[in-house]
């Protein structure tokens, strides 16, 4: 019940819930192929009123069910379940997760305004749980060889995590009139693919089409690189994250020190020009997850032992854990980071970064208003955790976007590794998935190459759908002293994850000669 307070093993090991609510996770599961996930952005409040009931989270934790619910710029007011009106301080809502009905279908619109309505971006992926080996991975044939370019939807662990990505890519060639991709999986998972398409975008000359959260095109004219880029200790970062080149600003995990909580956090502040006027712009990043953070979320399924199928379980169904874990994941930051603007009023969460990688990682698009921002210097903060991120370029683009002819298009043949004929699994998000449950899986995906009209240039964006589920190693007793850390106290997981860092430093020192 939403306010009650539920025992930690409750919360997992909840196969005993009532009949009604086991008929629920059901029919949650039996539909969540069509379930659409969204942020909602503030110009997107306005379906907090159309929704039948919303379930708000906010920042102390507790968890409030409204009916009837509005919004307006201060707060959100709505009926309680005893009949009761509330109305809750928006400054205080950290995530709303909302139930509508469209069509035939239920879906769950799930959000987060935060403090300062941070996820301006309105994307339509919800925040899920992280990757813990990777993703699958994406090759683009050139003409004679295909060419790693992606690594879509990582953190879908399950099927209700299920997710589009929209990804550019660099080396694909129209060879005979067709373009060729091939979706891979290499790691220690199974792999359930959904679709696989491609945007072809017909733009002028001189701009980059990139692709934000939601599937959205922009056009990059005018890449603007930081005019400066600190670190926390006031250091010069600027010469490695100005362009895209490789050269990363990243952590030093050596200096880590697991109960200083001011040494789990390294910041980043930039400065960029801002044009007289300017109220919304592009921030482009090439924000990459590392491998280091890949294997503290392997840790971390790990320590559920043989009860993390109950906690998938949860997930799957929409219950606490599902609810827990998107919280855990925007306050933690392991693998979004929040988007700092320094404003009027000070400091504001204006997006999320999603990181890419560890294996590859492209440019990425987020929109950002800036109509409170002052001057003629736009400063952006970010605070990653250490180990976690590496930055390889910021740049923000005032330009609006152009004109561009932008057409989705499907499969016009795939085939797996065998040669079987994939495309009816592959041609539509339908739930109809191809499975790789083995590394060295694949599906090869052509596609027809039109023509690129006449004083154009084509930039091309492959979208892929789908989750993954990890093959761990989950036979121990759940250690529920450390998860009950990881659930109750903000920041032990950094904690969790420097200590095992240490470990792993100690026992790599004992084996070397």
């Amino acid at each position: 019940m939403p306010g009650a307070r539920i025992n930690f093993r409750e919360e997992v090991m909840f196969k005993k819930a009532p009949k009604t609510a086991a008929a629920l996770a059901i029919l949650l599961l039996f539909y969540s192929c069509s379930v659409s996930k969204i942020f909602v952005a503030p110009d997107e409040w306005n379906k907090v009123a159309a929704a039948r009931s919303i379930i708000i989270q906010t920042s102390d934790g507790k968890q409030i069910e409204l009916a009837q619910a509005w919004i307006d710029a201060a707060k959100i007011t709505g009926t309680a379940p005893d009949g009761t009106k509330k109305e809750i301080d928006i400054a205080s809502v950290q995530a709303v997760i909302i139930e509508e009905s469209s069509g035939k279908f239920p879906y769950v619109l799930l959000g987060v305004l935060g403090v300062t309505a941070w996820l301006a971006l309105g994307v339509a992926i919800a925040p899920s749980p992280p990757p813990t080996e990777s993703c699958p991975l994406v090759y683009s044939f050139d003409g004679e060889r295909y060419v790693l370019e992606a690594e879509p939807y990582g953190a879908a662990v399950c099927r209700a995590l299920k997710r589009s990505e929209w990804i550019g890519l660099n080396y694909l060639k129209n060879i005979d009139g067709q373009y060729q991709v091939r979706v891979a999986n290499e790691l220690n998972e199974t792999e359930y693919t959904d679709e696989v398409k491609l945007l072809i975008v017909d733009h002028p000359p001189g701009v980059t089409a990139v692709p934000d959260a939601m599937g959205r095109i922009h056009a990059i004219a005018d890449p603007l690189p930081p005019l400066t880029a600190r670190d926390k200790n006031g250091g010069d970062v600027r010469p490695l994250v100005a362009r895209t080149d490789g050269k990363f600003w990243k952590p030093c995990y050596e200096t880590m020190e697991a109960e200083k909580a001011e040494d789990l956090r390294d910041e980043l502040t930039l400065e960029f020009p801002k044009p007289e006027g300017a109220r919304t712009v592009k921030l482009v990043a090439n924000a990459w997850t590392t491998f280091w953070g890949s294997q503290v979320a392997r840790s971390f399924l790990e320590l559920y032992g043989r009860s993390v199928g109950d906690f998938l379980q949860s997930v799957n169904s929409f219950g606490p854990e599902y609810r827990w874990i998107l919280n855990w994941f925007m306050t933690e930051e392991l693998y979004l980071l929040k988007v700092q603007v320094e404003t009027a009023s000070g400091w504001k969460a204006k997006s999320m970064i999603y990181g890419g990688g560890p294996f590859v990682a492209k440019d990425k698009a987020y929109l950002l208003d800036i109509s409170d921002v002052p001057g003629d210097t736009l400063k952006i903060r970010l605070r990653p955790p250490e180990g976690f991120w590496w930055i390889d370029s910021l740049a923000v683009d005032y330009t609006e976007d152009p004109v561009m002819q932008i057409m989705e298009t499907a499969p016009v043949r795939a085939a797996d590794h065998n040669g079987q004929d994939v495309l009816g699994l592959l041609a539509a998000n339908d739930g109809r998935f191809q499975i790789m449950p083995c590394r060295g899986e694949y599906a090869d995906v052509a596609f027809t190459a039109p023509p690129v009209p006449a004083g154009l240039s084509r930039s091309i964006i492959v979208k892929v759908s789908g989750y993954y589920d990890i093959h761990l190693n989950a036979k121990a007793e759940p250690q529920w002293d450390i998860l009950e850390k990881i659930h109750r106290e903000p920041g032990f997981t950094l904690k969790f994850a420097c200590q095992e860092y240490s470990k792993m430093a100690r026992n790599e020192k004992r084996r070397r000669p």
